[in-house]
């Protein structure tokens, strides 16, 4: 919800740092908290979760930081700060909802895994980060239609939308493809260096 307000708001780049953070701090995090690392006592799957919590918690703090300081939006508005609330949530708590499937389904595959050790989970955990990394290029992309789309449909052109999609989809399919080739490469590297 609050990166669709600050995207709403004129700041299409802020929220692409907001996303950006949590996989980079639970890919940094994660492993020491799991393993151990710097004299840290070993946490196994807690320290999974904790890592997802830190990366959630920066996510807060950064949006908290735009909302506050740099567009002071919530000093400007306190005065109709209850009406404003709920034009939001209405919005907001299906799209919130929305957004709660991924976690969830990742908690119960985390749960379902921890059965097999903290190797499995911290493996599991590195991939999906490294997954949630490279997945950004694909969300960011489509998020950047959005408003392009909205904004030629709504002037009637819609020439300029199917060529905006046609660029996307071009973009998002060739960044994808490349992708699964690196991955494809990198995998036979490793069952090399591993014989």
């Amino acid at each position: 919800v609050s990166n669709g307000l600050i995207r709403a708001y004129g700041n299409p780049t802020f929220p692409g740092y907001i996303m950006t953070i949590a996989p980079v701090i639970q890919v940094l995090v994660g492993p020491v908290l799991i393993f151990g690392w710097f004299d840290i006592a070993p946490m196994g799957l807690n320290g999974a979760g904790w890592a997802f919590v830190i990366g959630g918690l920066a996510q807060l703090a950064l949006a908290a930081y735009w909302y506050f300081f740099k567009a002071r939006l919530v000093y400007n508005s306190l005065k109709h700060f209850s009406t404003n609330c709920r034009q939001i949530l209405q919005v907001g708590l299906p799209a919130a909802a929305t957004n709660l499937i991924q976690p969830v389904s990742l908690g119960l595959v985390t749960y379902l895994l921890a059965g097999f050790g903290d190797e499995v989970i911290a493996g599991f955990g590195i991939a999906s980060r490294i997954e949630s990394v490279v997945g950004m290029v694909v969300i960011g992309i489509s998020t950047s239609v959005v408003p392009l789309v909205g904004q030629n449909w709504s002037a009637g052109l819609v020439d300029r939308v199917n060529h905006s999609l046609r660029i996307c989809y071009i973009g998002c399919i060739s960044w994808g493809g490349n992708r699964r080739r690196d991955f494809v490469v990198w995998r036979g590297l490793f069952r090399f260096w591993h014989q």
